[in-house]
């Protein structure tokens, strides 16, 4: 296909002919995908649509028409390009009136073509077409197929299955936006077809005030409609109050405000260089003071600026070795001796069958105690004693068998109550007031009968 054959085709179709080249393809089995992605690779600048297609079967060949956004002349299109495995090479055509090197329509037939061959030479393209291929030999050509897709999101509330929610949708966005080393086109469209529901009226109203936005302009507009609310101050101040709980590991709290740093990133509310600097500060005012962990990264302090990565990777291993060191201590020790301790309020059940048998007791006691004392004739004695000695406490008669003094409280003989300051022992209080019924049973046999 010769220049003037394209431009009669941009006449039948009505197309300015300052805009068109034809691409001739070497086979028939051409995709529009595929040629899409090879114009992409040749000539990255601007954007091409294809409007028309031929097959000559007898020669085994494709001619695309393409009708780029800008003036073929400013996009430096070589005029062979060689691509695939098998080394295909497909020719540039420019047609007349467009042709780079401009002139009228039968000049630019016959005199630009001799002039760039004697000027430049073949050898001057060849070294050329050479050096394109060395240049985009180290990057490979873009592949839609393989690449993990997006998990969908739809902005409903609460999150439907098989959904994310929109802090996880939106922090794996931005990762792998960054990575994908494809076109423009090619991440909003990977962007759009993981949206649902609200998340794709929101995104498509934006194209509808911005014909020229980019996937990024996407995730703004998706932050603005279904982020948090908070501002960069509110976030900031949220950051610089929270602080590590008791018993919190130091390595959930780093990733605590690490998600608050995230959120105060979107907001562009602090510069990404700071970002070490303004975490490991917080960390040093929020951890707990005493925490051994924290102590060594005090001592630190002075040093380098640890990143995320670093500083994680120090404290886990730190709390790591802790804990082995601490199960070490705890086996090594040997084995302990159990102690039992009584609490009031560890089982009402029990509390309550112990309460019953101590005022039980208590009572027979007390009706043991004033049946020997009547018999004994020292009740009047007692009383008497008592009233003389009231400036000082003394026992009274429900502590005091004979000449033993029972403590209420921890169940030791020798002293009250009121001055006791050991813990208390309800089993040791019961066991020592059945050992003293059990005796003044004895005692009284014959002139005591229990209560019926």
């Amino acid at each position: 296909m010769d220049p003037e054959t394209v431009a009669e085709w941009c006449q039948t179709l009505n197309i300015n002919t300052d805009h068109c080249l034809a691409l001739l393809l070497p086979k028939e089995d051409f995709t529009t995908r595929q040629i899409y992605q090879l114009m992409d690779e040749v000539i990255p600048q601007g954007r091409c649509f294809i409007r028309g297609m031929k097959k000559d079967d007898a020669t085994a060949t494709t001619s695309v028409l393409l009708e780029w956004d800008c003036r073929v002349i400013n996009l430096n299109a070589p005029p062979t390009v060689e691509f695939g495995k098998e080394g295909h090479k497909a020719r540039l055509v420019f047609p007349t009136e467009g042709s780079p090197e401009g002139g009228s329509p039968t000049s630019t037939a016959n005199e630009p073509p001799l002039a760039v061959s004697t000027t430049i030479g073949p050898d001057f393209i060849t070294a050329l077409g050479d050096f394109v291929e060395k240049c985009t030999k180290g990057s490979s050509p873009y592949n839609g197929i393989g690449y993990r897709k997006l998990r969908f999101f739809s902005g409903s509330q609460p999150v439907p299955t098989g959904e994310d929610d929109y802090e996880s949708w939106m922090e794996q966005s931005m990762q792998v936006l960054d990575e994908w080393d494809i076109p423009e086109a090619h991440k909003k469209q990977r962007i759009a077809e993981s949206l649902r529901g609200a998340a794709a009226d929101t995104v498509r109203n934006l194209k509808l005030s911005k014909q020229d936005c980019t996937a990024y302009d996407y995730l703004q507009a998706l932050q603005d409609v279904f982020g948090r609310t908070e501002n960069a101050a509110d976030l900031l101040y949220q950051f610089e109050h929270t602080y590590q709980g008791h018993g919190e590991k130091l390595s959930d709290y780093i990733q605590c405000l690490d998600k608050i740093l995230h959120q105060i990133l979107l907001k562009k509310g602090l510069d990404p260089k700071l970002v070490d600097k303004v975490r490991v500060k917080q960390i040093l005012q929020g951890a707990q003071p005493l925490d051994p962990i924290m102590l060594k990264l005090r001592m630190k302090q002075g040093e380098e600026i640890l990143t995320y990565n670093q500083l994680i990777k120090e404290v886990r291993e730190e709390e790591a070795r802790l804990e082995v060191k601490g199960s070490v201590v705890g086996a090594s020790s040997g084995p302990k001796a159990t102690v039992k301790t009584v609490c009031p309020m560890e089982s009402s059940q029990e509390m309550t069958q112990m309460r019953g048998q101590l005022q039980m007791l208590t009572e027979l006691m007390t009706q043991l105690t004033k049946s020997h004392l009547s018999t004994s004739g020292a009740a009047s004695t007692m009383l008497n004693t008592t009233s003389a000695r009231s400036d000082r406490p003394g026992p009274t008669p429900d502590n005091t068998f004979g000449n033993i003094v029972i403590c209420y409280k921890c169940g030791e003989a020798g002293h009250y109550r009121a001055r006791c300051r050991n813990k208390p022992n309800t089993d040791k209080v019961i066991n020592q007031l059945s050992k003293l019924l059990n005796a003044e049973r004895k005692k009284m046999q014959g002139n005591f009968r229990e209560p019926q």
